[in-house]
């Protein structure tokens, strides 16, 4: 007695359901797998990247350390070019001053300035218009100041005066 109307079939092991069930499943999987090895993949990267960024700062330190030490001593160049300027204006001015001491009847063959002291060669009408002119300014200037004097044939005086500060104190050396 047969009351179906359709004749008996073997059922099979998997369904469509359960089919779907599978394959959902082994997708799962994949994309489980699939982000995993992404994630392994981006922190590998960030690990190197992080590396990388030590291995900058490292360098960077290194070279600020460098540039500390050189504004350093560009510091220093800078205040020794600056007392270098000082020293060339206060010359500059020694010797406009120096000059403008020195009267139209005097002539000077030679001027040799040092630290400490100052050399003057030249020519002269008369000894008085030296001393008067000349010798008076030099020793309010300076602690020591010799001159001798050489007549010539024509009548005038050639002069050596040598005129030296003891103590430089207040100077720019």
């Amino acid at each position: 007695m047969i009351y179906s109307l359709k004749n008996a079939e073997q059922k099979p092991i998997l369904n469509k359901f359960n089919k779907l069930c599978f394959y959902f499943l082994i997708f799962i999987i994949f994309v489980i797998i699939f982000f995993a090895v992404f994630i392994k993949i981006k922190q590998e990267l960030a690990y190197s990247d992080a590396q990388q960024a030590k291995e900058n700062s490292d360098t960077m330190i290194e070279l600020i350390g460098k540039n500390r030490n050189e504004i350093i001593l560009n510091k220093e160049y800078i205040a020794l070019v600056s007392d270098i300027q000082a020293s060339n204006i206060n010359l500059k001015k020694s010797i406009k001053n120096l000059f403008d001491l020195v009267p139209d009847s005097i002539v000077l063959n030679e001027v040799l300035m040092e630290q400490k002291s100052l050399l003057i060669k030249g020519i002269t009408p008369t000894k008085e218009i030296y001393n008067n002119l000349l010798q008076t300014p030099l020793q309010s200037i300076f602690e020591t100041s010799k001159t001798n004097f050489i007549q010539l044939n024509s009548g005038w005086y050639n002069f050596v005066s040598i005129n030296t500060i003891e103590n430089s104190e207040g100077f720019n050396e």
